[in-house]
């Protein structure tokens, strides 16, 4: 499921359920989903050392965690970083 974050402007929507979904195909997890109407994907690393990907609608999901895979070592490094 998703939540709509701001209707009257850009469609944005927020996938809290990816980390079940996507866990097993990499030692990093996508902590939370950010599609919206964008061009480019984003990889956040929050303050808490969560993971955000910030994609477009067309974008897989299959892709976006083979990304996540790819970015592994800079993702932990980062997460190593904020902690």
């Amino acid at each position: 499921s998703y939540v709509l974050l701001n209707s009257s402007g850009p469609q944005i929507k927020v996938f809290d359920e990816v980390k079940e979904r996507t866990s097993f195909m990499s030692l990093i997890a996508i902590d939370k989903l950010v599609r919206s109407k964008r061009k480019t994907i984003a990889l956040v690393v929050e303050k808490d050392a969560t993971l955000t990907v910030r994609a477009p609608f067309r974008v897989s999901l299959r892709y976006l965690q083979d990304l996540v895979t790819r970015k592994e070592s800079w993702i932990i490094a980062k997460k190593e970083s904020v902690q």
